[in-house]
């Protein structure tokens, strides 16, 4: 669902269905990451999905103001992406450097480098491996 003042989508609790990707791989420091990088609206949720058989899984669920509008990955695409993506790399760079010396959480600071986009943590989506790829749809 669209998000206010946000140009990434997120995953409201209901009984709805939405497309993302499942990653069965990830390593406690990749958690650490993610558990920094998503805004304090997020909750990791336990849910069911369906891959090619139904199990359980953790997601990021949105429990902050929503609007009913569904979010159009293309859309975003064509007119955020750019902007998202450097946003996102500058709070990355920013993490490593803080956590690389120990310091306090540095979500303190990411308001200040979300930039005029929204006024929230500036990246909530699984991001493409590189900048020709699509962001991962949760949405559509």
């Amino acid at each position: 669902m669209c998000l206010p003042r946000r140009v990434y989508p997120g995953l409201i609790p209901g009984d709805g269905k939405a497309r993302g990707k499942v990653f069965t791989d990830l390593t406690d420091t990749e958690w650490e990451i993610l558990d920094a990088f998503e805004d304090p609206a997020y909750t990791l949720t336990p849910l069911r999905v369906m891959t090619f058989l139904e199990t359980d899984a953790l997601a990021y669920t949105w429990r902050g103001e929503h609007t009913d509008q569904l979010w159009v990955c293309t859309e975003f695409g064509h007119h955020d992406l750019a902007d998202y993506l450097n946003r996102c790399r500058t709070w990355r760079r920013h993490y490593d450097a803080t956590t690389s010396c120990e310091t306090a959480d540095p979500r303190a600071t990411d308001r200040e480098l979300s930039g005029s986009l929204d006024p929230g943590s500036p990246c909530h989506v699984a991001l493409p491996a590189s900048d020709t790829e699509s962001p991962c749809c949760v949405a559509e």
